[in-house]
């Protein structure tokens, strides 16, 4: 009886972490960092909000979590696109590949997007540890696989590819993610040219990229 009453627990408290995670990714993907509120993901997840801070103790470790989530996600997701393709693929072929890949983990660019300038600032020094070490770990294997495909790279340079694509997917999240004035204002001819599509511009970015290391 007792067992079965702690699995019970348990089985409850996971379903708790689980709706959480739900509701601060969609909260986010709706209202982005300045209106990601505790107070409605604890109403979307169907618990009070001093729950939340038994789980996590800072929107930020919360948001930290989710984006874990998305990341690890979408990098087994690449890691198996890439198995797929036949090596060594095209420039063109792995921009395709990795932005078909990031389709599906939305809001994945927000979240790195604030990442190094919001959420490491106000979380716990073994969280930072978790995350960068198993970030390295994801990464050296997603990167021998971008060493497979691209000849020119030396062992070891794949995770300074995933940095690189990084950084690039970063700015333009960043570039595309306007104000609504500033987006009304780039509907409109001359300034539409100032207007990022973020689908379209990233494949054109990560295939110059691509052009350029296997040019070099």
């Amino acid at each position: 009886m007792v067992l079965r009453e702690r699995a019970r627990k348990a089985e409850d408290k996971e379903l708790r972490r689980r709706a959480i995670l739900d509701a601060a990714r969609t909260v986010f993907a709706e209202r982005g960092w300045s209106g990601f509120a505790m107070s409605e993901v604890a109403a979307r997840s169907g618990v009070v909000k001093g729950t939340l801070y038994l789980y996590w103790p800072t929107r930020e470790e919360l948001l930290l979590a989710v984006l874990e989530e998305l990341l690890w996600a979408w990098m087994a997701e690449l890691d198996a696109r890439l198995d797929d393709a036949r090596a060594p693929a095209g420039p063109r072929t792995l921009a395709a590949v990795v932005c078909e890949s990031l389709s599906s983990y939305e809001p994945l660019g927000r979240l790195l997007a604030v990442l190094q300038t919001v959420l490491e600032h106000n979380v716990t020094r073994p969280s930072v540890l978790r995350f960068k070490t198993t970030l390295l770990e994801r990464a050296a294997a997603t990167g021998a696989r971008f060493e497979r495909h691209v000849p020119k790279l030396a062992d070891g340079e794949g995770v300074r590819v995933l940095l690189h694509l990084n950084a690039i997917l970063v700015g333009l999240v960043q570039m595309a993610d306007s104000a609504p004035m500033v987006r009304e204002l780039l509907s409109v001819a001359p300034l539409s040219a100032l207007k990022v599509d973020l689908p379209r511009e990233l494949r054109a970015a990560l295939t110059t990229y691509f052009l350029g290391i296997q040019g070099r």
